[in-house]
């Protein structure tokens, strides 16, 4: 250990680095030689070309490492943006959640901006605040989980741009741009929906979550908050103030999972986040 010592290193001239990187001339010239296959070749020619083909290879990598890089700080800047966002609200006061409210309801219809302030009339300071802080930060998960799996399928189909001699990083950031605004305006919109149906018995004054009534059966809170959070990916904003759909007592449904709903002995078989669309209709899930 400590002592000096030296590296050899064995290349074929089949290998696919030599193939795809060096010259056919020397493999030729190795021939005309007449130099065995098996036999251990040292050429100061073959050197060189052995080093030119790994300094190719090298400079490759790095390009598809930093083009890499150029795609995720895309993201990352939106990623920055919607933490700082849903970090204000988590660990703000009451005046930073109305400091984010009034730039929410900065240009909505004056009937939903006075649907809302009759709510926190109605609920009170201190109460409205924690719903609404409760409102924010669920909405911001949903529809953040949404964009990233809209962003991720983006990624693998832009390079398909290429061949309309258009690139594909610059197409990745124009629409991830609109893909991101659109994010803010869904988020707006599912907020100022949710917070006009706001319910005092769905509110923990002293936390951030819902509190469960002696009447109600937890199982039935979970679905009438997984519907609420399903209300941003659906379009409508409305699930929270949707009735509960009745469902199998104790059972859970993940948000992509396929449920059967049925209705005057019809079927329909749908991902649970978007089943609230038809709970307002009259559909129930079935009871298997």
């Amino acid at each position: 250990q400590g002592d000096p010592g030296e590296t050899q290193f064995f290349v074929s001239l089949e290998d696919r680095l030599m193939r795809v990187f060096a010259s056919d001339r020397i493999k030729g010239l190795m021939g005309r030689f007449g130099i065995a296959e098996d036999e251990h070749i040292e050429n100061r020619m073959i050197t060189r070309a052995i080093e030119s083909a790994q300094r190719k290879i090298e400079g490759l990598n790095f390009d598809a490492r930093k083009r890499i890089l150029d795609f995720d700080n895309v993201l990352d800047h939106q990623r920055k943006t919607i933490y700082a966002q849903r970090r204000a609200v988590l660990t703000g006061d009451s005046k930073a959640i109305m400091q984010e409210l009034s730039r929410i309801m900065d240009g909505a219809r004056e009937d939903v901006i006075a649907s809302i302030e009759k709510r926190r009339e109605e609920l009170g300071d201190e109460a409205f605040y924690t719903g609404a802080r409760t409102v924010i930060l669920e909405t911001i998960d949903v529809l953040w989980i949404e964009h990233l799996e809209v962003m991720d399928h983006l990624r693998s189909s832009v390079n398909l741009r290429a061949y309309g001699q258009r690139d594909p990083l610059t197409e990745y950031k124009k629409e991830g741009v609109r893909l991101f605004t659109e994010l803010q305006e869904s988020i707006e919109e599912d907020v100022l929906k949710s917070l006009t149906s706001l319910q005092s018995e769905n509110i923990a004054v002293s936390g951030f979550g819902p509190v469960v009534a002696e009447h109600q059966d937890p199982a039935q809170l979970t679905v009438a908050n997984a519907n609420g959070s399903s209300g941003g990916s659906g379009g409508t904003g409305g699930g929270r103030a949707s009735g509960q759909p009745q469902r199998p007592s104790g059972k859970t449904f993940g948000r992509n999972e396929k449920v059967t709903l049925v209705k005057d002995g019809e079927e329909l078989e749908v991902k649970y986040k978007k089943a609230d669309q038809y709970f307002k209709q009259g559909w129930q899930i079935k009871n298997n």
